[in-house]
């Protein structure tokens, strides 16, 4: 028998193959996740998985391809060993495999044709075969969670022309590299006497055990916390019954002055962040359910319940004759991620870790479908409808292009998923029962019309509405988790609460799934009085105040801030949240951030992340009887809490906190469009990063304090730096007549306008009922080489860039 020579180092290119009889009938094929070079390429015939008792195999040239004489009903394994080296086309770098590198590539015999890929995503495939799944079942199923069709799936992605499946497929073979190494490596090392083969390893790695029960449905990494989910921070006042007769506005200045009490003695108003895995698993057609087992670095271990299925939970859904229990029949598992793992997956399904840097980000915001409840829409009885918030339809790509994005954006493969929160919006009727307004402009409907043809008045019964509306597991599924796709994969996310997911709202789903915590020992309960008072408890119900977790990567320290609660406009209402001291809590919980070692140091820079914006241009009508709010009505209150005037006490007017000494950007959503603000130098400013504009309805024209056009229509795309909003406009208020800017910042920061500015265009400028922001978008942040500055840019659905912004230290120029 002959052994095949690596081809480079053959003097003539071309096709070898030999078998033990001479044939000439071969395969042909490479070895990819990017291009190996050099690999070790056998026919598996003793079963094991590897080439170590072979005396027939090649080597990959390099283009990373070979010929094989063809060997029917036997599986080809690939060695990514000590001579291979991995090329990658995309920049032309060239790395030495070695050590923990090194890993083995499967094909099931019966994937074999003509042409052979060996991948991690067909080790994958195989392994599915060899677990009981035939082939099509198996394809189909790690197409999906890729993200691809079938048809790409088992193909050489180097040479793929759609650049979304291009990087779909490079994404997942990159976090499935990582576990067949660690498989790889793990069988290395076992000395036992019933050491266990490659093959059979990688089997119990990458598939879904026997025993397991139920569905494990999404998996998921994200930054998380073990600390308690409830602030350790309550507010009192000295003159609380002031407070109550007369709400937080700018007029009550120092008038009164916050006191604290700590749960614990030496209790800090963070908690510092970790790793952690994330599953949701659908019971099975006898209602059982089971955590799975986690793989990390190739050894099975088991993960904890998060929490356990309920149904019948008291839910503040729509009331149409009696009230909306929702239903979460689904079980939630965790596992914390230890520090330096290498890999991690469950049931097959591969999990993104952190890297030691991070280089690429992924930025999404206010993901959910608008499908808003009784308030809806008012129906009159002749079936028009007479105003209310336009309705999504969430079946409509162009309507709710969420799904779309989601695919788009794992497509760049990031380090890192940013959500700025307001992920539940299915609140309302259900696709199918309304068409997507739009139309002409009719002023009730705020610009639209409904084609009143197409509507369906609905019966409401509760098996049909509540399925997939209100806050059970459905909805959740649906606004979420479905339509997240590969991204909820793709990389670890950095994920904060937004005012959707209060305690009114989704608060359930958000303790169960999402929040950075463990979840709390007595399960959230929904509290329609939940704005504090005697009632509140926070052993009873779900809280609103949760403390920040700042987790540290590199030399980049993330911070999530839970700014939920924080008031848009004056007063105590529900969903959109308190003013009840809020801003004084969120100083103490900063203070407490930035007195952390990484906050201080320079080698480091910090990203603060809440949902609603410390900076951003919004709607700003005036209170009666107070001054103009210049800050607008999504801002003031966090102004409000980094407010530090040197001759001022903690109080009301300012809360005295501070952002970390080296906050580049603060990332926020809650307005549904796209600005990056940079402020003058000599205000230590960060920069202002909001995106909000990747699923939900897009925001309506941003109106100065007067409710007018703040754009002027010739203006609608001028979105070079500086033409817009700061420009003279007269107010006229309760108050008095004044020539301000459109929009100042509050307090102290009135004297820093902004100096660099870009943002979604208006479309219908110049009119308010018929003003929108354009661009359904989400961001791409890359680390520019090596340094702490970064290109921004933004990207619609279709993965077109629109813009691009470039930082320095804490400042951002864009080029529209």
């Amino acid at each position: 028998m002959k052994l095949r020579l690596p081809f480079m180092l053959l003097a003539v290119a071309g096709v070898y193959g030999c078998s033990g009889g001479g044939g000439t009938d071969l395969v042909s094929g490479s070895v990819v996740g990017s291009v190996y070079r050099h690999a070790k390429v056998c026919y598996d015939t003793t079963g094991d998985g590897t080439c170590a008792d072979e005396s027939v195999y090649t080597w990959t040239d390099d283009n990373g391809k070979f010929s094989l004489d063809k060997k029917t009903g036997v599986d080809l394994v690939a060695e990514i060993g000590d001579t291979t080296v991995r090329y990658e086309p995309s920049d032309k770098t060239t790395t030495t495999v070695s050590g923990s590198a090194k890993a083995n590539f499967r094909l099931h015999k019966d994937l074999i044709g003509d042409q052979a890929v060996l991948s991690s995503i067909s080790t994958q495939v195989s392994a599915e075969m060899d677990n009981g799944v035939n082939k099509d079942e198996a394809k189909s199923k790690v197409a999906d969670a890729v993200g691809v069709t079938t048809g790409k799936l088992l193909s050489d992605f180097n040479n793929e022309t759609e650049t979304t499946s291009k990087g779909l497929l490079k994404a997942h073979s990159d976090k499935m590299l990582a576990v067949l190494q660690s498989a790889t490596s793990a069988v290395a090392k076992d000395t036992s006497k019933t050491k266990v083969s490659l093959k059979e390893t990688f089997k119990s790695v990458l598939t879904t055990p026997g025993d397991q029960k139920g569905s494990v449905k999404y998996v998921w990494t994200q930054i998380g916390a073990d600390d308690t989910p409830f602030s350790k921070l309550e507010i009192t006042a000295a003159s609380s019954g002031a407070l109550d007769a007369n709400p937080v506005g700018l007029a009550n200045a120092n008038s009164i002055t916050a006191t604290t009490q700590l749960q614990t003695a030496n209790a800090k108003l963070y908690s510092p962040g970790n790793l952690v895995a994330r599953a949701i698993v659908l019971p099975d057609e006898k209602g059982d359910a089971t955590c799975p087992k986690i793989a990390i670095d190739g050894k099975l271990s088991a993960m904890s319940v998060r929490a356990a299925k309920v149904t019948g939970k008291l839910s503040n859904g729509p009331k149409y004759g009696s009230d909306a229990n929702v239903d979460f029949n689904v079980l939630t598992c965790e596992s914390t991620i230890p520090a330096n793992t290498a890999s991690a997956a469950i049931n097959g399904k591969p999990l993104k870790l952190l890297p030691k840097s991070i280089n690429r980000v992924v930025v999404v915001g206010d993901t959910g479908c608008r499908l808003k409840g009784t308030t809806a829409f008012v129906q009159a009885a002749d079936g028009t409808f007479t105003g209310g918030d336009p309705l999504q339809d969430c079946t409509d790509e162009a309507a709710w292009p969420w799904a779309k994005i989601a695919k788009v954006a794992a497509s760049f493969n990031p380090d890192l998923v940013i959500h700025n929160g307001d992920i539940h919006y299915r609140e309302g009727f259900p696709a199918g029962i309304q068409k997507r307004w739009g139309g002409a402009a009719n002023a009730a409907n705020g610009g639209s019309e409904v084609d009143n043809d197409k509507v369906i008045k609905p019966k409401f019964e509760k098996e049909k509405i509540y399925d997939s509306i209100t806050y059970g597991w459905r909805a959740w599924e649906e606004d979420f988790f479905k339509t997240s796709g590969p991204l909820l994969g793709v990389a670890p996310w950095a994920i904060t609460r937004g005012n959707h997911e209060l305690c009114d709202r989704a608060g359930q789903g958000w303790f169960r799934f999402l929040d950075p915590r463990k979840f709390p020992a007595g399960e959230p309960e929904y509290d329609a009085a939940y704005v504090r008072g005697s009632s509140y408890t926070v052993t009873k119900y779900c809280s609103q105040f949760i403390d920040p977790v700042a987790m540290t990567v590199g030399d980049l320290q993330l911070v999530l801030l839970d700014a939920s609660m924080m008031n848009s406009s004056e007063g105590l209402t529900s969903s959109k949240g308190a003013t009840l001291l809020d801003h004084v809590r969120v100083a103490r919980q900063l203070n407490d951030v930035s007195a952390l070692a990484d906050s201080t140091d320079k080698s480091k820079i910090s990203w603060v992340i809440s949902h609603k914006p410390f900076f951003a241009y919004a709607g700003a009508a005036a209170a009666a009887g107070n001054s103009p709010k210049p800050a607008g009505p999504d801002t003031w209150q966090l102004q409000k809490a980094i407010n530090n005037p040197a001759d001022s006490i903690e109080s009301v007017a300012n809360g005295k906190g501070r952002l970390p000494a080296n906050t580049q950007m603060t990332h926020a959503g809650h307005v549904h469009g796209f600005q990056m603000i940079s402020h003058p130098s000599a205000s230590g400013l960060p920069i202002s990063v909001l995106m909000g504009t990747t699923g939900d309805n897009l925001e309506g024209l941003i109106e100065a304090n007067t409710g007018t056009a703040l754009a002027a229509k010739s203006w609608a795309n001028n979105i070079t730096s500086g033409a817009w909003p700061w420009f003279d406009q007269v107010i006229v208020t309760a108050i008095g007549t004044a020539t301000v800017k459109a929009t100042n910042w509050y307090g102290s920061f009135a004297q820093y306008l902004p100096v660099n500015f870009s943002s979604s265009p208006i479309t219908g400028a110049g009119k308010k009922e018929t003003a929108v922001m354009t661009e359904f978008s989400f961001l791409v942040i890359d680390r520019i080489d090596s340094t702490q500055n970064w290109k921004i840019q933004v990207y619609d659905k279709e993965r077109k860039l629109l813009r691009t912004c470039t930082t320095s230290g804490k400042s951002a120029t864009c080029d529209g």
